[in-house]
């Protein structure tokens, strides 16, 4: 019984080791990578449209919700979607807004 304890401790230590592993995983894949996927594509989408577009993020949000965590659809989340949603179609309707690289090449 006398070298049990450090077979404990070893796993303990391997243990605590794997889960700072995945919390840093989780980090970098939940909040990094996005932010790197974000900013470049900001790069390529004109300010006023990626305004617009980012609006979208809480219906999105919703609908995650409701499909990933079985979040009970509400009348009230609903009727958010649908405001969310139609207001975007309707600031995106007939709206010609310059590229990017056109106004790059402005400035």
């Amino acid at each position: 019984m006398k070298g049990s304890g450090s077979g404990v401790r070893t796993r303990a230590a391997a243990s605590i080791a794997a889960a700072a592993f995945l919390w840093g995983l989780i980090g970098l894949l939940c909040s990094m990578l996005p932010y790197i996927l974000y900013t470049r594509g900001l790069a390529r989408v004109a300010p006023g449209r990626a305004a617009v577009l980012a609006t979208l993020e809480p219906a999105v949000a919703t609908a995650a919700g409701v499909l990933m965590f079985r979040d009970p659809l509400t009348a009230e989340k609903l009727a958010g979607v649908v405001c969310i949603i139609g207001t975007v179609a309707l600031l995106e309707t007939g709206r010609s807004e310059p590229d990017v690289q056109e106004n790059r090449k402005a400035h």
